[in-house]
């Protein structure tokens, strides 16, 4: 390929690099020198940028040079053609690494050569790009890189469908700063027969199509979860390359691109509105601040791709107040998307499943009509406030509301649909028992405390005069005015509820207190009661326990309902689950809960004087707690030894009498065994006093050197008196 530069006009502007085409933390001077941020979160993350103008014949070259370096420094020099990705993997991307490697690009993957060229260091290194097009051409393309002047490397082949298309000068740096020269003097030698950038010829040259819009833009997509909306920013981007993504869902995207992994799995509140950053352990929440003002500074046009933020009116609000400068633009997705919307994803999605497969990884569902199918566009936390979700308008501050795939009208009806259903399959997030509620349990207590309390004293005149034991059943309900005083002679109209009619009221009231006061905190008039399937969560936020029908013998809530007969009943909605409502209104009387159970009970009481065995209530009885027993005291592994009990002689039955004199002994010689047996066990005479001495517990045998010592007989000293003798001791019985 020695093809030399032919003459002409050359580009009459200055090549420079892109302050649109680049990651966000790019900063180059006019004078040339390159880098980016390189503290913190963004030490992590790679820098990449691409020139203004490309190449798409003849032999031109340019020069790069390290500055400055850290020690996990990045640096790959080369070529990539218009609008392919600047980042992640390689595709229609060409480069020289720092350390001597070549990455070059093949469809669906990347090849890294190593060694296939001299390390950079802080040289000057010059890249040179070789294209011949046209039917006459041999070799269409190839790559060669040079250090201080010399050839680094033997010269490498573009890949054929590179070599078709215009060619820009392409740099990937993380943690370096660098010089940068496209001029029109070379810092060194040029290689034979060919130009530096700077002199790049008009009919050589072309201009990169990614270019700053004459109006800055702010795009807020507003859609359902599930329907596409960062699918459609993804698009958008990929169209348009000077729109820059805002938020989480970007730091994530650049993360992976960097070849960052994730430290572990991300958490369960993980979604395309709030990736979890925390899973890379290089996430700084002080990069979300630092990242929002460089896309104010950059005067890029930007999107802001988020399920919630894009329902919700405050958040609308507060996003449009950022940006005083943009034209506001909201993008309503509700609705079908078009053909060519669908068409396009089915395309990247083959496209996806190919990379995929290269790399040896699963592909993603090809039945999906999304994208990001492997992730919730948002997680039900998120979700939580979808009462308040609302479509933009013009009042808001928006310059302009598109609805981009369905009219206006239609749109309000699909999200007044998804919030209906929403509401039916989703718990209240939040909710807190209001001071309504409150108020009447607080009543409510009082109340059954004086039921009780009037039962009791009633059955107590009842013992003494068994004539008022039949009035309760006499009473009229209709005409009841007082449920402590039902026939104006002091008989309450409870006076015969049993077990099974106080747990009914119970029931019956704090049912009837949970629907009402569910409809009162939720302050949503589009709910008209508690779905079925919600009643436990609902009874735990109020009552602070499980809802449990099995005291009331009943298997379900169906089944708990059917038993207490009112005021709480099953409705069948519109759509989704059954709804519990009450018949009551919420100011209903408590005596109107007295009465009515008062009514139940004669009615169980009638039908089973008539033979309906099926009218006896039958409720499972708490077991009485049983008194705790009392704390054993923990012996120790190895009690100390006891002492020794202390002789204690028996009292005798008479009084006790003089003791009898001993005969002291002859000093020579000890006393016989003999003589010392019989003196303590030979009786009193003639009325001699004598000493009652306790007979001691008959042993076995032990040899004598294994005799305590206090048992053994003593020596005789030296003094020549013989040992005392004590008489055996009893042991003192246990008490």
């Amino acid at each position: 390929m020695e093809k030399s530069p032919e003459g002409g006009a050359s580009i009459s502007h200055e090549v420079t690099l892109s302050s649109v085409d680049s990651t966000l933390d790019v900063f180059f001077s006019s004078s040339g020198v390159l880098s980016s941020l390189s503290q913190g979160m963004f030490r992590s993350l790679r820098s990449a940028v691409r020139a203004d103008t490309g190449v798409k014949e003849g032999r031109y070259f340019f020069e790069v040079q390290v500055l400055e370096a850290a020690d996990n420094a990045l640096l790959q020099v080369g070529f990539s053609t218009d609008r392919s990705p600047l980042l992640g993997q390689f595709r229609n991307r060409v480069a020289f690494d720092a350390n001597g490697s070549f990455i070059t690009s093949e469809p669906g993957a990347s090849t890294e050569l190593p060694e296939a060229c001299k390390p950079f260091g802080r040289h000057v290194v010059g890249v040179l790009v070789e294209l011949c097009q046209g039917p006459d051409a041999g070799t269409p393309g190839a790559v060669s890189v040079f250090i201080d002047g010399r050839s680094a490397g033997e010269e490498r082949p573009l890949p054929p469908l590179m070599a078709q298309e215009a060619l820009f000068p392409t740099l990937t740096f993380q943690n370096v700063t660098l010089a940068v020269n496209f001029g029109s003097v070379a810092w060194q030698a040029l290689p034979d027969g060919c130009r530096i950038f700077g002199t790049l010829l008009e009919k050589d040259h072309a201009r990169s199509s990614v270019c700053r819009s004459k109006q800055k833009e702010l795009i807020v997509p507003v859609g359902l979860p599930g329907t596409g909306l960062h699918d459609y920013s993804r698009r958008l981007r990929e169209e348009n390359p000077d729109v820059l993504e805002i938020g989480d869902g970007m730091i994530e995207e650049w993360c992976l691109s960097s070849g960052l992994e994730r430290s572990r799995a991300p958490n369960p509140e993980h979604s395309s509105d709030e990736p979890d950053l925390e899973a890379f352990g290089e996430f700084d929440p002080e990069a979300r601040r630092t990242l929002g003002t460089l896309a104010r500074l950059s005067g890029r046009s930007l999107v802001r791709s988020s399920v919630g933020l894009g329902l919700l009116e405050a958040e609308r609000r507060a996003l449009l107040q950022q940006h005083p400068d943009a034209r506001k633009i909201a993008a309503v997705l509700l609705g079908s998307p078009p053909a060519d919307f669908r068409e396009w994803v089915k395309m990247r999605q083959r496209a996806d499943i190919e990379t995929k497969k290269v790399l040896g990884e699963e592909p993603p569902d090809e039945a999906s009509e999304t994208l990001c199918s492997g992730v919730p566009d948002a997680v039900d936390k998120a979700l939580g406030e979808f009462a308040r979700f609302t479509l933009p308008s013009r009042a808001e501050g928006f310059d302009e509301v598109r609805y981009e795939w369905a009219g206006e009208e239609a749109a309000k009806q699909e999200l007044l649909a998804w919030q209906q259903q929403r509401k039916a399959s989703h718990v209240v997030t939040g909710l807190k028992p209001g001071e309504w509620f409150h108020s009447q349990m607080e009543a409510w207590k009082k109340l059954k405390q004086a039921l009780k309390q009037g039962q009791i004293s009633f059955a107590k005149k009842a013992d003494q005069n068994p004539a008022l034991s039949g009035l309760a059943a006499e009473i009229n309900l209709e005409d009841v005015k007082d449920v402590h005083n039902g026939d104006g002679k002091g008989t309450p109209i409870y006076a015969n509820f049993k077990y099974e009619d106080w747990i009914v009221l119970s029931w019956r009231y704090e049912l009837h207190l949970l629907c009402h006061s569910f409809l009162v905190d939720a302050a949503d008039p589009e709910r008209r009661g508690i779905p079925e399937g919600h009643v436990d969560h609902y009874w735990k936020v109020y009552f602070h326990h499980h809802f449990d029908p099995r005291k009331l013998g009943a298997k379900n809530l169906e089944e708990a309902l059917k038993i207490l007969k009112e005021p709480a009943q099953l409705i069948e909605a519109e759509s989704g689950p059954r709804l519990l409502q009450s018949t009551l209104d919420n100011d209903a009387p408590f005596e109107v809960f007295v009465s009515n159970v008062e009514a139940y009970r004669r009615d169980r009481t009638r039908r089973i004087e008539a033979g309906d065995e099926s009218a006896k209530l039958s409720f499972p009885k708490p077991q009485a707690k049983q008194a705790a027993a009392p704390a054993k005291v923990k012996q120790p592994a190895h009690p100390p030894p006891k002492p020794p009990a202390k002789a204690v002689p028996k009292q005798p039955s008479q009084p006790p009498k003089a003791p009898v004199p001993k005969k002291p002994r002859e000093p020579s010689t000890p006393p016989p065994k003999a003589l010392v047996k019989r003196i303590a066990k030979a009786p009193a005479k003639g009325g001699a006093a004598t000493v009652s001495v306790a007979k001691a517990p008959q042993k076995r045998p032990m040899p004598e050197a294994t005799l305590p010592l206090a048992k053994r007989p003593r020596p005789i000293g030296a003094s020549g008196q013989p040992p005392i003798v004590k008489a055996p001791v009893a042991k003192r019985k246990p008490a």
